[in-house]
């Protein structure tokens, strides 16, 4: 989020930044901060006193999804504060599936869910899975080598 800058122009401290309050499109300000900061943590003190958050109202014209990435770092750094170690947004898809055909729902509709396109790859989720589940795959699924007797 854009917080404003202070600037020294060479006589005073100036601080400056974007206002959404009247209307979704941005208005530049500044504010005159004087002489009187002598350095620019000084600067930034008297700017945040002066204006206590330079975003309040701000929306963002066009909303932005998140990335893949994004949510990877997410997960994989909520993970960490929470001291679970090296985990990572795989793990959480992997769970959600064997979670779900461990309480008995259909593989074609997990791997729906999970988008493959072929069932042999939300097999491999059903390794950890309870022994009726896999058992029934292994039975029924043609490419899973097990016998399917009419």
């Amino acid at each position: 989020m854009q917080k404003g800058h202070v600037a020294w122009n060479g006589r005073i401290w100036v601080g400056y930044w974007r206002d959404y309050t009247d209307s979704v499109k941005p208005r530049y300000k500044n504010k005159s901060l004087g002489k009187k900061p002598a350095n620019k943590k000084e600067a930034w003190d008297l700017f945040r006193k002066l204006v206590p958050n330079p975003d309040e109202g701000h929306l963002r014209c066009r909303p932005h999804g998140l990335a893949r990435a994004t949510i990877s770092d997410i997960f994989r750094h909520a993970a960490h504060r929470a001291g679970l170690g090296r985990v990572t947004a795989h793990n959480l898809r992997h769970s959600f599936a064997v979670h779900m055909l461990d309480n008995g729902a259909d593989i074609r509709h997990v791997q729906e869910l999970l988008g493959h396109t072929d069932v042999a790859t939300t097999h491999g989720y059903t390794s950890a899975v309870s022994f009726p589940i896999a058992e029934a795959y292994k039975k029924f699924h043609p490419r899973a080598g097990g016998r399917h007797e009419r």
